[in-house]
């Protein structure tokens, strides 16, 4: 909740930048989020998207110093809108991956343009990871090949007779 108290829950850059922290117990890839504007007149959905495989076992402390270590391993970018109003769009192009993801309000227009919004959707899709194989695969195929290194070593042996014909 914002610090004026409003009840509004609006992410914001008035004043201060407001944040949601996202995490996931997997890694994931953020494809789109719905903004939807139109509290204290703000009207514009530029955000500062941050993502990093940070996971927060305790709540982080978010107050000055603080802060800027809790969020030193993110990458951040910014996520532009073409236009104002409440939209849903992409904000990830370059396909960043992680399990902690924020979206806050712009951080490069801070105070300067007030972009305000509230997220309604939030779309992603978890990154695939490597198959591997069952327990009971490994030993299939241990006991195939144990079959195949003993058919191999029972081969018929050639007998040479050294008959002597008179």
């Amino acid at each position: 909740m914002n610090s004026s108290g409003d009840n509004s829950h609006t992410v914001d850059n008035s004043g201060r930048i407001d944040f949601v922290l996202l995490q996931f117990a997997e890694e994931v890839i953020l494809d789109t989020v719905t903004f939807n504007t139109g509290w204290h007149g703000m009207y514009d959905t530029d955000a500062t998207i941050g993502v990093s495989n940070t996971m927060f076992t305790t709540t982080p402390d978010w107050n000055y110093v603080a802060a800027t270590s809790a969020l030193a391993g993110y990458n951040f970018f910014e996520a532009i809108s073409n236009g104002g109003g409440s939209q849903t769009r992409g904000v990830n192009p370059s396909g960043f991956s992680g399990n902690s993801w924020i979206i806050a309000a712009s951080a490069s227009n801070y105070d300067h343009y007030k972009d305000g919004f509230k997220l309604a959707a939030i779309t992603f899709q978890t990154v695939p990871t490597a198959a591997v194989p069952e327990p009971g695969t490994w030993a299939l195929m241990l006991v195939g090949f144990g079959f195949a290194g003993g058919m191999m070593r029972r081969r018929k042996q050639v007998v040479r007779s050294s008959v002597v014909y008179a």
